[in-house]
């Protein structure tokens, strides 16, 4: 006796008899009794599966939760002695005009073409100082002040970009290396209105 596929094939004397017994291998209850055997592993596994899951995600929410109160945080000025002093002088000079501080980049310009991601990864954490707004909140100037720091790097190529990116969207850029007398900072900004563009002082 051999096995022929999926039957079983008996072979009887003479040879020229051969009596095939058409007799599946897997009745359905052999494959009712495997499925009985297997079902509470797959049962076990699904279980747990499912708590595993579950922990994972009350340790994820706790483990989030522990790294916010692991820093210790207190309250700060947003503005430096400079910036502070800058700004009193002026809003006296522009009286009539509105002065934002501490403005995004990606608050002035947007993306037109190209990798979305690339470019919000590059201005993405670039502002300028100050922003000069008329009393219809079209932009006059950025306003930056420059000291030693920015002479060196990261903030010299922050800087660079700032300068591309603002030019590009034709937004013009004031820089001041040392606080500016009132009269100049109004010079200045008269100055960009008529011919707007980038200035170095």
């Amino acid at each position: 006796m051999f096995q022929l596929k999926s039957y079983w094939v008996i072979i009887c004397e003479p040879m020229e008899n051969i009596e095939v017994i058409s007799k599946p291998l897997l009745t359905p209850m052999a494959i009712f009794a495997i499925f009985k055997a297997v079902a509470p592993f797959f049962l076990f596994m699904l279980i747990f599966g499912g708590v595993a899951l579950f922990f994972k995600h009350k340790l994820g929410k706790l483990g989030k939760s522990e790294n916010r109160r692991h820093f210790e945080v207190k309250p700060c000025l947003p503005f430096t002695e400079r910036e502070q002093e800058f700004y009193s002088m002026a809003k006296q000079v522009f009286q009539n005009e509105i002065l934002l501080s501490q403005v995004d980049i990606k608050r002035l310009v947007k993306c037109q073409s190209g990798n979305n991601r690339a470019y919000m990864d590059t201005i993405g954490q670039l502002s300028v100082d100050f922003v000069l707004l008329n009393k219809e909140f079209q932009i006059i100037t950025c306003i930056e002040l420059d000291d030693s720091t920015h002479d060196v790097e990261p903030t010299l190529s922050n800087d660079k970009n700032k300068s591309f990116y603002l030019d590009q969207a034709g937004i013009p850029l004031t820089r001041f290396s040392k606080m500016p007398k009132p009269e100049d900072l109004k010079k200045r900004v008269e100055a960009i209105t008529k011919s707007p563009t980038s200035f170095q002082s």
